[in-house]
């Protein structure tokens, strides 16, 4: 069984980091960028400013999150929409050399990457939304890192979490669309 995890929101909460370096880039970050790739949003000259303001930013506003302690203890790796340049940043601050596997990822890309590694994936992600559809599409197990009990995202909640995933509604034949 192999895990692969998200980034923003489920190892590391980058939401003021982002928001502050954008907002000393001169930009606004609209709310719905959020989980999408800057290009989709912003200008490549915008996006080299924020950069160049991320690891301070990283440093004054980014907090670990409990799910990093089970990327430590479990081992796997990193897909995420964040730039890759943005991920090594965080690799950088968390002083933790992860795999990433994919940056700069649309739904799509994650999907296309899950549907290369064999034996097994557990997708983690804070998103539900994407999370359902890249386990549909991706044909893995998914486990949502929910934003208002991440703080209970331990250990012994993770092994549950696996558990329930054998049997829950996480599997992909039991998503219905709509």
């Amino acid at each position: 069984m192999r895990y692969v995890f998200d980034m923003d929101g489920v190892l590391i909460d980058t939401r003021k980091a982002v928001e502050a370096a954008y907002a000393r880039a001169g930009v606004t970050m609209p709310a719905e960028a959020w989980g999408l790739r800057w290009q989709e949003w912003c200008s490549r000259e915008a996006h080299d400013r924020k950069n160049a303001m991320y690891p301070t930013m990283l440093n004054l506003y980014a907090r670990e999150l409990p799910a990093f302690k089970i990327l430590q203890q479990f081992g796997g790796s990193v897909l995420t929409s964040a730039s890759t340049h943005a991920a090594r940043l965080v690799q950088e601050y968390l002083r933790f050399p992860f795999h990433l596997v994919g940056a700069g990822c649309t739904t799509d890309d994650k999907i296309g990457v899950l549907k290369t590694i064999r034996g097994g994936v557990v997708y983690v992600d804070d998103d539900l939304r994407k999370g359902l559809a890249i386990m549909q599409g991706a044909r893995c197990r998914f486990i949502h890192a929910r934003p208002d009990k991440i703080g209970h995202f331990d250990l012994y909640n993770f092994r549950q979490e696996i558990e329930a995933s054998w049997t829950s509604s996480y599997w992909p034949q039991d998503v219905t669309s709509g």
